[in-house]
């Protein structure tokens, strides 16, 4: 950032990651206030209920009916300890 600063004049910068790259650019935009941006591709997330249960909704419902009714009673059976 300090020779884009120095070639070029920029003074704000936003950065792009994919990956582990995106995890490089928030720890950079944390590290430099000059980072103003980040645009940021299947980096890490923070896991919550909502995204749990949304990752589950979606790996439901891209099975068979048939998958999707067994997988719903072997839950609820373990939900309730049978």
């Amino acid at each position: 950032l300090d020779l884009m600063q120095r070639e070029v004049g920029a003074s704000r910068f936003l950065t792009i990651g994919i990956c582990s790259g995106a995890v490089n650019s928030y720890h950079l935009a944390l590290a430099d206030p000059r980072v103003s941006g980040l645009f940021m591709f299947d980096g890490f997330f923070f896991p919550t209920l909502k995204t749990h249960l949304l990752r589950r909704w979606l790996r439901l419902t891209r099975q068979p009916i048939s998958a999707l009714a067994k997988a719903v009673t072997q839950s609820l059976a373990s939900a309730v300890g049978g």
